[in-house]
């Protein structure tokens, strides 16, 4: 399952991000870790104290394995180009030649940085580039039952710049009691409203940083119908403690103190929504969406040849 935690700038997305992989290392799971964030904090909270190379620079080295000599002379640059048989795709092995390069390992855990702008980027370089990257490779990435991709995304509704917002199986979108918070979760709804229901993408509010049930009250009536599958996470002091140290142990008191909320969202984000028939024609679609938005006239070429109707889906290996 791909499952992409959201929310506001501040609202403690990245810390229940990684409170979820350590939820689930201590459940054996496999999972890759992803840092889709401009401030690029995410591995420190899981324990590494280094960086994997920038994933955000590898577009055209994941399209040139993908399509092989299927790829055409001129090529756009966007990840929703759709598979057909002849194409290869990624596993969480290993053995993967994108798992070798790009990520850091502990145990069971595999971490990947999109990675942030370097300094001759400033000024002329949209970081939304750097995410067609990771866009490409999730809609190639084939996860077994028992393996989670986490991904922890950037703030705010800057996600949906691009088509990444359909790689993902399920969102939780995390709320803090502020009318700001809200206002940045009914934007990004406002966004995909059209979207949720046809691609079968499941979006769920976490309200964080609760301290007693007036905030409950604040919130509830204003997340009118999502208010049904809210999940809470209390105010525990040893988020200000885990952000000022990055100390590892703290995890095992706040999975403790959080086991409830945790399995919630574990409950949740384990439910197959779509199939890979369903995945890839969603794919194809959008695809042709943007081809006919602004692919082809920027590279005065219609792309539409490269979809192979009668593709259904990749074979898991186990």
């Amino acid at each position: 399952m791909k499952v992409t935690f959201i929310g506001k700038g501040g609202s403690g997305k990245t810390t229940l991000a990684c409170l979820f992989v350590h939820y689930l290392l201590k459940k054996n799971k496999k999972i890759l870790a992803v840092d889709a964030d401009l401030n690029d904090h995410f591995g420190y909270y899981l324990g590494f104290r280094e960086k994997p190379p920038a994933f955000g620079e590898a577009f055209f080295e994941l399209a040139d394995y993908i399509f092989g000599s299927y790829k055409p002379a001129t090529f756009p640059k966007i990840g929703t180009i759709p598979p057909r048989r002849g194409y290869h795709n990624f596993q969480i092995d290993d053995s993967d030649w994108v798992i070798k390069k790009y990520t850091l390992k502990k145990g069971y855990l595999y971490y990947l940085n999109v990675g942030t702008y370097k300094e001759e980027n400033v000024g002329n370089v949209c970081f939304h580039g750097k995410l067609n990257s990771l866009e490409l490779y999730l809609n190639y990435l084939l996860e077994k039952e028992t393996e989670f991709v986490v991904i922890d995304a950037m703030a705010g509704t800057d996600y949906l710049a691009t088509s990444l917002y359909y790689s993902s199986d399920i969102y939780f979108f995390v709320i803090e009691p502020t009318l700001s918070s809200l206002e940045v979760f009914f934007q990004y709804l406002s966004k995909i409203e059209g979207e949720i229901d046809r691609f079968k993408i499941a979006i769920y509010p976490i309200a964080n940083k609760i301290v007693d049930d007036r905030q409950l009250d604040f919130l509830k009536p204003r997340l009118r119908a999502y208010a049904d599958n809210l999940i809470v996470f209390p105010f525990d002091r040893n988020y200000r403690r885990l952000e000022q140290t990055y100390d590892l142990s703290l995890y095992s008191q706040l999975i403790k103190n959080n086991l409830f909320s945790l399995e919630e969202v574990f409950s949740r984000a384990s439910i197959k929504r779509r199939s890979p028939e369903e995945f890839y024609k969603g794919l194809r679609e959008l695809f042709v969406r943007e081809c006919l938005k602004w692919v082809n006239e920027t590279y005065k070429q219609d792309f539409r040849f490269l979809i192979d109707p009668d593709f259904r889906s990749f074979a898991l290996e186990n």
